[in-house]
């Protein structure tokens, strides 16, 4: 075999690699979470967080239209304290699980910030426990209609869930180019 054929070779596995390894589809869409009625032991403070574990899906889209509307939605129920306008590290695995019989779909907390009284961001990671779907970044916004510190059993509030377009790595790039060249030096040499 030339070198010629070699290079054209090694170019085109180069892209289908490339393409394999970004072959799983990430995550797409929103939904708003309504919490349920039926229980609240949500509150909040000017730097604490405490959410309802009941909640429920309100039209989902995208990738959560896999989920039914109003199916249920669990929330971590433990309090986030030391809240500020600065965004605060938490790393909480399963904040949000997608409860419907499977609890296919989780979402990871990052990240969260207070960016206003009772206004809650969150950003974090969408995940897929059967392997579908790739880790997307996703986002929440989250606001109490309840006063500061209201009783437990009053603290309303409802959120929305996006993913977010992740942005290719650096390395897949890369390896992307490089048999796109390889494949154009191919081309042109043999013209």
């Amino acid at each position: 075999m030339n070198l010629k054929k070699l290079q054209f070779f090694v170019s085109v596995a180069t892209l289908a690699f490339v393409g394999s390894a970004s072959a799983q589809p990430y995550f797409t869409g929103s939904t708003e979470v309504l919490q349920s009625i039926s229980s609240s032991d949500s509150t909040w403070t000017s730097s604490s967080l405490t959410l309802n574990s009941a909640n429920l899906l309100l039209n989902p889209n995208g990738t959560f239209a896999l989920e039914p509307n109003f199916s249920g939605f669990t929330a971590y129920n433990g309090t986030l304290s030391g809240l500020s306008a600065s965004p605060t590290t938490e790393n909480i695995n399963n904040f949000f699980v997608f409860s419907t019989s499977d609890s296919r779909f989780d979402f990871d907390l990052a990240t969260i910030t207070e960016t206003a009284p009772g206004d809650y961001s969150g950003t974090g990671t969408l995940v897929d426990t059967l392997g579908v779907y790739s880790a997307t970044p996703g986002i929440f916004n989250l606001g109490f209609s309840s006063p500061e510190g209201a009783p437990l059993d009053e603290g309303n509030y409802s959120f929305g869930l996006a993913a977010l377009t992740p942005v290719p790595e650096p390395a897949t790039t890369s390896l992307f180019a490089a048999g796109l060249a390889g494949a154009w030096a191919f081309l042109r040499r043999k013209h």
